[in-house]
C-alpha cells in the first residue's frame, strides 16, 4: 500500500574507503513486500560512527558498495508502506532499530538473542533523509516521547544492557570513565537502579558539568590519579562497578585498578578491534574481579523507550545539525565539548 506522500530527492552522507564525507543525492528505492518507507526527522552521532570514518569497514564496504552509510541512532515517521505490512501505519513515528535476531541460528535459539550470528540490519546507515527499512527493524514510538528523545532510544538501550549486566546492588557505589553520551546516560540512570555513590573521570569540562547536574561527583583524569582519586572518595576502597565508557585500552587498565574487591568491570565503549590492554591477571585474582562486556538492545529497546518518556533528559542533547552540516557536527562530537549531537532533517528546509 503507497500513499501519495512527495519529497525533495532523499540525500545521504556516505563514508568512502579513505574516510571521506561526501553529501549527495540518491534515487529512492522501490518498497519490496513487507517493507517500509521512513522519513528521518533525527539521527545521533555515535562513537562508534567515529571509529567507521576513521577506519571504514572492509565488510560493510564489501556490502554496500564503494562507500557507507553511517548511523544507527534515528527516529522518524513512515510515509509509505509495502504489501503485507499490517501493524503499521502512514504517519505513525518510529525508531529504527539497528539489527534484529534472526530467530533461527543456534544462539537464538538457546535463548541468546544479542549474540546472533545472523542479524537482520538495515541496507544502510541513518545518515539520511529517508530509509527503506524491513518492518521487523521498526518499533513505535510511545505517546509522549518526542522524535528528537526517541533518537536517544538506542544508546539507552545499550545503557540498560550494561546495567543489566552489572547485576547493580542497592546502596553500591560506581565509577564512569568517560562521560560521553553514553556515560552520561549512565550518570543518569544508576542513581534509579540505587547505586548511591557515582563518580565520573572525564577530562571534558562541559560534559563533567552535565554529569553533575545527574548528582555525580566529577574528576578531571588530568588532574591526578585516577585510582588515587576514586579511594579519597570511598573511604580507600575503591567502587564496586566500573562503567568504562571511552573504548580505549588504558581507560579499561584505569578501571580495573579502581574496582574494589569484589568489585564488576562492564566495558561499555567501543574500542578499536586492534587495541591491547596491559592488565594484571593476579589484581584480577586476588580481588575477585568480574569483567564482562555489554553490547547489545535486543533485550531492552522497548524499556529504553519507555524509560525516555518518564525521565525526558533532554539536556543531553546540546547539538543539532543539518545533514549538509556533517562535517561540522562530526568535528564537535570529536572535540568531546557536547552531549548527544544529532542530524535534524528538519534544519535541511
Amino acid at each position: 500500500m503507497k500513499n501519495d506522500f512527495a519529497v525533495a530527492t532523499p540525500r545521504h552522507a556516505l563514508v568512502g574507503g579513505s574516510g571521506e564525507i561526501i553529501v549527495h543525492e540518491f534515487l529512492p528505492a522501490a518498497l519490496v513486500p513487507g517493507e517500509v518507507r521512513v522519513a528521518i526527522s533525527f539521527v545521533g552521532i555515535c562513537g562508534s560512527d567515529l571509529h567507521l570514518i576513521d577506519a571504514p569497514d572492509t565488510h560493510r564496504l564489501a556490502r554496500e558498495g564503494a562507500a557507507i552509510v553511517p548511523g544507527h541512532e534515528q527516529s522518524g515517521v513512515i510515509v509509505e508502506i509495502g504489501d503485507g505490512v499490517t501493524d503499521l501505519s502512514v504517519g505513525d513515528e518510529v525508531c529504527v532499530l539497528p539489527r534484529t535476531p534472526c530467530g533461527r541460528c543456534r544462539m537464538c535459539r538457546v535463548g541468546s538473542a544479542t549474540r546472533c550470528t545472523s542479524f537482520l540490519r538495515p541496507r544502510f546507515g541513518g545518515w539520511s533523509t529517508e530509509m527503506v527499512i524491513d518492518q521487523r527493524l521498526v518499533e513505535r514510538i510511545p505517546f509522549g516521547l518526542a522524535l528528537d528523545m526517541a533518537a536517544l532510544s538506542e544508546p539507552t538501550a545499550c545503557v540498560l544492557r550494561a546495567i543489566d549486566r552489572a547485576s547493580i546492588r542497592p546502596g553500591s557505589s560506581a565509577l564512569i570513565v568517560g562521560a560521553g553520551p553514553m556515560g552520561l546516560l549512565l550518570s543518569c540512570l544508576l542513581p534509579r537502579c540505587g547505586v548511591s555513590t557515582v563518580l565520573v573521570s572525564e577530562p571534558s569540562l562541559e560534559r563533567r558539568r552535565l554529569a553533575e547536574s545527574f548528582g555525580a561527583v566529577v574528576f578531571d583524569p588530568r588532574d591526578s590519579d585516577l585510582s588515587s582519586w576514586v579511594r579519597s572518595q570511598t573511604g580507600g576502597n575503591g567502587v564496586d562497578y566500573v562503567f568504562e565508557a571511552v573504548g580505549s585500552a588504558s581507560a579499561l587498565e584505569d578501571a580495573i585498578d579502581a574496582t574494589d574487591v569484589g568489585g564488576t568491570v562492564v566495558v561499555v565503549g567501543v574500542a578499536n578491534p586492534t587495541a591491547r590492554a596491559q592488565v594484571s591477571p593476579h589484581a584480577i585474582f586476588a580481588k575477585e574481579l568480574t569483567i564482562v562486556g555489554a553490547w547489545g538492545v535486543e533485550t531492552t529497546f522497548t524499556r529504553a523507550m519507555g524509560l525516555l518518556v518518564k525521565l525526558d533528559p533532554r539536556e543531553l542533547i546540546t547539538d543539532r545539525f543539518s545533514l549538509g552540516d556533517v562535517d561540522a557536527a562530526i568535528g564537535l562530537a570529536r572535540r568531546g565539548a557536547a552531549g548527544k549531537v544529532l542530524l535534524a532533517s528538519g534544519l535541511d528546509s
